[in-house]
């Protein structure tokens, strides 16, 4: 019964090396797009007495954090450029370094919010909203990592 499929054509060819952008962009486009949709689909669907249009307010804080770590390239934290630029090497590791600090807070704060008004409350209540509302930013998160370390810069060189 474990070799049942081995007789069925193998199509899946994937050119990891010259197509690693796009593979990584279209990953973390997926991902992005899914916890967008989860979190307007349960502010949707969730009753309006457990749910409340605050819990937005970190769904725009893990974006802006996701903004922040891909928006430092890999060689201005490695000290690669001849032009320091606006902020120079060190700044661009302490903006990478706030964004991360921001996406964990976020992460942290969907686990904070899942549990204190969701889970831990007295009572018969809905739990999807807290859950999906932790799903949300932690795809946010898996969506900025492998957008930022999954690509690569070498092609431009």
């Amino acid at each position: 019964m474990a070799g049942c499929l081995d007789a069925l054509p193998h199509q899946a060819h994937f050119d990891w090396d010259t197509k690693r952008n796009t593979y990584s962009a279209v990953a973390s486009g997926f991902l992005f797009f899914l916890a967008w949709w989860l979190m307007i689909d349960t502010a949707i669907t969730a009753q309006k007495a457990h749910w409340t249009n605050w819990y937005f307010a970190l769904t725009v804080a893990c974006t802006i954090a996701m903004f922040m770590v891909n928006s430092v390239s890999n060689s201005a934290i490695q000290g690669n450029y001849l032009d320091e630029g606006v902020l120079g090497v060190k700044g661009a590791r302490l903006w990478l370094m706030f964004g991360f600090i921001g996406s964990f807070a976020c992460i942290v704060a969907g686990v904070w919010v899942m549990f204190g008004d969701f889970v831990l409350k007295e009572g018969q209540n809905d739990n999807w909203p807290g859950i999906a509302l932790f799903l949300h930013t932690f795809f946010i998160f898996v969506a900025s990592l492998v957008y930022k370390f999954g690509r690569t810069e070498e092609l431009w060189e």
